[in-house]
């Protein structure tokens, strides 16, 4: 069965005709992502009426301190603080019975539109805070993390670099033993976010961090720490594209090839990030859960592999990463 593994059918864009969009794809699995507290929740509601739906909630970092609006994702501008966002987004976890949550995000780094060192060096420490508190949500809840990471136009690897030392020094620190539900013990129920200044290895206990870094976009030497991490590569539309420069990007579309063919089949999960960077095939439409497809078949011809072997090792990967 085909997967798309980060979709946003959740978003604005999809407001007049979601149920023909969902009809498309029936036969598909597919995990929506929330940005924002409203997209999550939305996400989750899709989930809950679709049998083959499944959601993950989270702040994007672009919207960590209200930086940006996008008419595609929701009508209006969400006046809500980061740390407001994380309780509701707690609560979302905590009634999630049923588990159709399957990971912790879209969450990570974005120094794309940073236009100084002063605002940069501001933003880049509070999207890092925000990340950390993600990590303790998903340790809480024992989730996967959705990662995103983009780099600034100028120093592309950046972004991913910094991901990296956050995550190598979170693995490298002392798990001591806790009792009760550490989510719990944030105190993230209270008014407040509670005690996030507590140092992370105190709330984490017993949880690897792992995840899926979405619309991976940077160098094959990236790739594989990521992968020595037991971390997972999603790949879009992007590596269906002519070969150029992308935005935000350390690879052009070639060097994107090299890295999907050094990937292991078992380290990588096929994306629309839709409605954004719809396949070569389709380029210039709102992109859909549907064009995954596209993905597949340039995976497997990048890998000299059939498509119904794509297919299965990214259900074999869903189902050891997210449980679907």
């Amino acid at each position: 069965m085909l997967i798309d593994c980060h979709a946003h059918l959740n978003f604005q864009a999809y407001a007049n005709d979601r149920n023909e969009v969902i009809n498309r794809c029936q036969n598909m699995k597919v995990i929506n992502i929330g940005s924002q507290y409203p997209t999550s929740r939305l996400a989750l509601e899709l989930a809950r009426k679709n049998k083959n739906m499944f959601a993950s909630v989270g702040l994007h970092p672009i919207h960590v301190g209200g930086q940006e609006y996008d008419e595609n994702e929701v009508r209006e501008k969400v006046e809500m603080s980061d740390e407001e966002q994380l309780v509701k987004i707690k609560e979302l976890l905590a009634t999630d019975k049923d588990n159709r949550i399957v990971a912790v995000g879209e969450t990570g780094l974005d120094y794309f539109h940073f236009d100084s060192k002063k605002q940069e060096n501001k933003k880049t420490k509070k999207q890092e805070e925000v990340f950390l508190k993600h990590i303790e949500l998903a340790r809480g809840f024992n989730k996967p993390l959705m990662l995103h990471c983009r780099g600034a136009k100028d120093n592309p690897e950046e972004a991913y670099r910094d991901m990296l030392k956050i995550i190598n020094y979170q693995l490298s620190q002392p798990q001591p033993k806790a009792d009760g539900h550490l989510a719990q013990k944030a105190g993230l129920l209270q008014k407040g976010m509670g005690p996030w200044s507590k140092p992370l290895a105190e709330i984490i206990n017993n949880y690897k961090i792992q995840g899926m870094i979405h619309c991976f976009s940077s160098t094959v030497d990236i790739a594989q720490r990521f992968i020595n991490l037991g971390f997972y590569l999603g790949f879009t539309g992007i590596i269906t594209f002519p070969l150029r420069r992308g935005s935000g990007s350390s690879t052009n579309a070639g060097e994107l090839v090299n890295v999907v063919k050094q990937t292991p089949l078992n380290h990588i999960f096929t994306e629309t990030d839709c409605p954004y960077l719809a396949p070569q095939p389709v380029r210039g439409q709102r992109n859909e859960p549907s064009y995954v497809k596209y993905i597949v078949e340039e995976i497997a011809k990048i890998k000299g592999i059939g498509y119904d072997e794509v297919i299965t090792a990214v259900e074999e990967n869903a189902r050891e990463l997210f449980g679907v």
